[in-house]
Order: C-alpha cells, then structure tokens, then sequence
C-alpha cells in the first residue's frame, strides 16, 4: 500500500505508435485511453504511460511530507495538498494549469537530500514534464 502517479499518453501519442482508430479516450479527464472495440489494440497496461512513479509506501510518505513541511511555505501547497497529503490517495489529479505552481514548488525543493526529498523532485519532475508533453494531468492510482 502507498502511492502511486501517472500520466497517461495521450491518444495521438498511441497512435503514432500502433495505428489509428486502434484507441479510444475512456476517461476525458485524465486522457486514460483502452482499445476501441474494433481492432483491439493488444498492448501491455505499462505502455498506455507515458511515466509512472512510486512516490513511497503509507510510512515514507508521511517521513517526506514532515520533510517537506520544513521547506515550503505552509498553506496552498500543491505539493503538501495535493500530492503528499496522505499516504494513499487514488483518482485525485493535479490538472495542467497547475503545473506551473508545482514547478515553482520542486524547484523549491531541488537538490535537497533529506528524506528522500531529492529522489522524490526528480521522480515529480518526469511527471510533471510527461504531463506537459501528453497534455494529461497527472493522476493518483
């Protein structure tokens, strides 16, 4: 148990890859694509990603948030609010227009080394990129 995120490709991104008409958006908000039921595009769940990161188990998360807390400034956080609030959280999302908040915020953290913070920027930093690229928010599974 812990947390997890993702970004999904996005459909053109699928079907430069495999083919067209082979996807179809299943969920509008995240960008989640499946198969489309003509053609049933055979593929591994991994590959509809564009990057997925542990972010830690329920007891790491809350040894980075006590971390976290210590550097950023407290009150609308992403980071704090958003992203490590809890140790388990699934079908929350941080939406593009976010983005540019939590970019502020890693950079706030980068290069520190306590906690697992550093692993931690970088691993939000490939989501974060991953959504700008796909134009998907990232989501909490």
């Amino acid at each position: 148990m812990g947390l997890d995120a993702a970004v999904f490709r996005n459909i053109e991104s699928l079907e430069q890859e495999f083919g067209v008409g082979l996807f179809v958006v299943t969920d509008p908000n995240t960008g989640e694509t499946g198969p489309a039921p003509v053609g049933a595009a055979r593929l591994s769940g991994e590959s509809r990603f564009a990057q997925r990161r542990r972010i830690g188990n329920v007891a790491a998360v809350a040894d980075l948030r006590r971390a976290v807390r210590a550097i950023l400034p407290i009150g609308n956080s992403i980071v704090l609010e958003k992203v490590i609030f809890d140790g388990m959280h699934a079908g929350d999302q941080i939406e593009l227009s976010s983005l540019p908040m939590l970019r502020a915020e890693l950079e706030m953290l980068k290069g520190r080394d306590a906690q697992g913070i550093l692993e931690f920027t970088n691993d939000m930093m490939a989501l974060l990129e991953a959504a700008e690229r796909e134009r998907n928010p990232i989501v909490f599974l």
